[in-house]
């Protein structure tokens, strides 16, 4: 990741304080001596940095401990599942993206806060993930998607996301149905750092599944607008960018008597389409509504 040639580079940096060449070698942002492991991990603003991660457990390592120690922790941060990165690690593009706000903030005094840091840096590992594993979209067969019928007993339950791409935002939103089609509970929530409309589709799945499984529902008929979802449920197919997500639902399914995934025209969808939209509009943490 570069962490020796930064390390060099300070310290030609200094070398050339110590010989009059520049005036101050001290951090910009704090005031503190600048090494790689202020840069990085010990500034004020690389810890802001390291706390808006997803995921990030930063807060329980020694800032004070040497370098290699903090690389070592850095390396076992495990992003969360909305974020899609799957086992790809995201911490080299977090020091690289700190590395850049450093000299954006040293050459041309431009301040980039933390939380774009991290933004940057996750679209940047999204971006190498699909330039390096360029891969044919499976082709979607109608038989393969709608595998069995509905159980009798089955609750009916049925999810939709609505994602905004330029936030990358989401709002859940979910119905669970008794069997004979009778309302029973909706749901609505908004999540952050939601990086395809697929991961969305698959964190509302798992949200009315959460929900079914809490009202104590053994059997499960789920419902979904988005087909390449179904598909990859009822393949037992595999997508890196749901890593996490299908786990979840596996483990959901494995305790209960039955499930099956369903596809559905979102004009037949449209109570959780609304959920959905809602929810991304107006942000607003998880929230249950019985009826």
């Amino acid at each position: 990741m570069g962490i020796l040639y930064m390390e060099k580079w300070i310290h030609k940096y200094k070398n050339l304080e110590i010989r009059g060449i520049v005036a101050d070698t001290s951090c910009k942002r704090c005031g503190g001596e600048e090494d790689v492991a202020h840069l990085f991990f010990r500034c004020p603003f690389a810890k802001q940095v390291w706390d808006s991660v997803p995921g990030s457990s930063f807060q329980h390592l020694v800032v004070d401990a040497p370098l290699k120690t903090l690389l070592v922790g850095v390396h076992k941060i495990l992003t969360l599942p909305p974020i899609g990165l799957g086992v790809t690690p995201l911490f080299p593009w977090i020091l690289w993206f700190t590395w850049k706000a450093r000299n954006l903030l040293v050459f041309e005094n431009r301040l980039i806060s933390a939380g774009e840091t991290v933004l940057k840096a996750i679209k940047e590992v999204k971006a190498w993930q699909e330039a390096s594993f360029l891969r044919k979209s499976p082709q979607i067969c109608s038989s393969v998607a709608e595998t069995v019928e509905p159980h009798q007993d089955a609750v009916r339950c049925f999810s939709d996301a609505a994602w905004k791409k330029e936030s990358l935002r989401c709002g859940l939103g979910w119905i669970i149905t008794d069997p004979r089609s009778n309302s029973v509970l909706q749901g609505s929530t908004s999540r952050p750092f939601v990086f395809s409309v697929l991961i969305a589709e698959a964190l509302a799945l798992k949200a009315v599944m959460c929900a079914a499984l809490a009202l104590g529902a053994t059997r499960l008929a789920c419902f979904s607008d988005c087909q390449e979802l179904v598909f990859l449920l009822n393949s037992d197919g595999h997508a890196n960018e749901l890593d996490g997500i299908l786990t979840d639902i596996s483990r959901m399914v494995s305790s209960v008597f039955s499930v099956s995934f369903h596809f559905i025209p979102r004009v037949e969808n449209f109570v959780a389409d609304s959920l959905a939209k809602s929810a991304l509009l107006s942000c607003n943490s998880s929230s249950f509504n019985g009826v």
